[in-house]
């Protein structure tokens, strides 16, 4: 810990290779043979089953209190106090409380100084929640002379504008703590600000109290933005120089509010850069290989008037094609950007982890035809997602407008999320081609509720609409309300009762869907023709 944190950010030429093996996850029921069961442990290169953690560490903790004693990562210094401060352990405190306090007798001719110290006086509001010693100090501190004996000052603000600044931060973190006794000294403030000047920040560090409050009674388990992160993501590149040739495993995506992650054990996705500047982007699991998207690609040297670095052209990824670059070992980012710098809160963010057991290269890497659904896991709970090939998601368009989104509180509590069903939508083998199908619950063009099915059809996938609610909405642009339906997957070889009552068994998956009472019906496929019937246990109503 007391070693130079620059041995975790020393730069060498990067390699960018997502690579992604999957054996999907074993399950007490006998699997689909279109989900082939995960390799042995002792196979060769078994390991790439298992992705990256994708949370945050001890390690990562101690990582984050180390670069805030080094004065040679002054450009991480803000991201690492807000992470020592989300991270919410009392124990983290003391080296925040250090941090503000020390002489850092360095120059600093871009004020990221100041920023920093500024940040970790905020993030303690994240451990006042848990400290009572660190809620003391920051009731104290909100009392601008509080700071007058403070060993270093901000060269952009007079010594009065900074005493109340550092007060404004102690009052913006007891809004982020949400705990009762910082409520009760946010109206006190209210009340008797030090100056009227404040009145606006008291203003908002209630509000923030009360949203904080709020979120805690309704989700327990809420975790902020960089409680999910490795330190390593969040790390300022130290280098101008990238070498982006190599082999990166996908670790997430962030933006638009999502914070998708692969799953632990099932598949990955590698990108591979080669030295000729051409790219693969791969996804892996027990069956075969996918691969999603390929071309050309080249670094583009950016010195702007407020920003330098690089950004990457990758042509034909589907998605956007142009991305800012940042490198902090073990780690590569990929940000929305192009040659005017970085875009804000427009596009995915992904980051790369580099591969330790390199795969095949791309050329000797055979492609599968038939590229499956994926469960998406998100670490912004209760929400998942299934991802779709391009091929698939085309199809889906012609027949849900929008698909919705999951959540815990809209299912039964003994619900068992999977790697092949969520509430809104299931992956199986519904037309018996032994090619992963996909049905998810949304709405169409009408604002009708519906289930919609897109078939592999032996590699030529076609779509199906199983359920639509046959009321329409009043006003034409009323959207639906939220039907208390989930779905699960019915096995192939399960038993059923068809549309006449006589017992039947699956001769290929179908959809089980369930009111919160438990009724519903069983949808399946005979020659590509939809019928249902009435699962085990179950009265049929909807």
């Amino acid at each position: 810990m007391h070693q130079p944190v620059t041995q975790f950010v020393l730069i060498a030429s990067i390699g960018l290779c997502l690579r992604c093996s999957a054996a999907l996850c074993a399950s007490q029921s006998p699997q689909p043979q279109y989900m082939a069961p995960p390799p042995s442990r002792s196979a060769p290169n078994s390991n790439r089953t298992s992705n990256p953690p994708s949370e945050a560490t001890l390690e990562d903790i101690r990582l984050a209190v180390a670069i805030l004693q080094d004065t040679t990562q002054i450009g991480s210094w803000s991201h690492a106090a807000w992470y020592v401060g989300e991270a919410a352990f009392p124990e983290g405190f003391q080296p925040l409380r250090d941090f503000v306090w020390s002489a850092h007798a360095h120059s600093d001719s871009f004020h990221r100084m100041p920023d920093a110290m500024s940040a970790a006086q905020t993030s303690l509001g994240f451990i006042a929640s848990t400290s009572p010693q660190a809620m003391r100090y920051l009731i104290q501190s909100t009392k601008p002379s509080f700071w007058d004996s403070l060993p270093w000052r901000d060269p952009r603000r007079t010594r009065r504008e900074f005493r109340m600044a550092m007060s404004g931060a102690s009052i913006k973190a007891l809004g982020l703590s949400g705990a009762p006794e910082a409520g009760q000294m946010l109206m006190r403030l209210r009340q008797w600000p030090y100056s009227d000047a404040q009145r606006g920040e008291i203003e908002e560090a209630i509000r923030d109290h009360h949203r904080t409050s709020l979120i805690r009674n309704w989700d327990a388990s809420y975790r902020r933005s960089y409680s999910s992160l490795s330190i390593r993501e969040i790390l300022a590149s130290n280098s101008d120089s990238l070498s982006i040739v190599g082999q990166w495993r996908w670790v997430r995506s962030m933006g638009w509010g999502v914070n998708y992650v692969p799953p632990a054990s099932g598949w990955s996705r590698t990108l591979v850069l080669k030295r000729d500047s051409t790219y693969c982007f791969w996804e892996f699991d027990s069956v075969g290989s996918y691969r999603i998207c390929s071309g050309r690609f080249s670094v583009h040297a950016l010195g702007a008037e407020f920003e330098r670095g690089f950004w990457i052209e990758l042509e034909g990824w589907p998605w956007q094609r142009t991305f800012w670059l940042r490198y902090a070992p073990p780690y590569l980012w990929l940000g929305p950007g192009d040659s005017r710098g970085r875009w804000h809160d427009h596009g995915l963010t992904y980051t790369f982890s580099r591969e330790t057991e390199p795969v095949a290269p791309s050329d000797t890497i055979s492609a599968s035809a038939w590229r499956p659904p994926r469960l998406i896991r998100s670490l912004k709970s209760p929400h998942y997602w299934i991802e779709l090939p391009d091929q698939l998601q085309a199809i889906l368009y012609g027949m849900l407008r929008d698909r919705w989104t999951s959540s815990r509180r809209n299912v039964p509590k003994e619900y068992s999320y999977t790697h092949y069903q969520i509430p809104t939508g299931v992956i199986g083998d519904f037309d018996g081609d032994s090619l992963a199908d996909v049905a998810l619950y949304g709405y169409d063009d009408a604002n009708r509720n519906a289930i919609a099915c897109v078939l592999s059809n032996r590699g030529s996938p076609q779509g199906k609409v199983v359920w639509l609610e046959p009321t329409r909405p009043k006003r034409r642009d009323e959207l639906p309300s939220r039907l208390p339906l989930y779905l699960q997957l019915a096995r192939k070889g399960g038993s059923f009762a068809n549309q006449t009552g006589t017992p039947e068994v699956l001769e290929a998956d179908g959809i089980d869907v369930r009111t919160l009472r438990g009724e519903g019906s069983i949808y399946y496929f005979l020659q590509g023709n939809v019928h249902h019937g009435t699962p085990v246990g179950s009265n049929g109503k909807k």
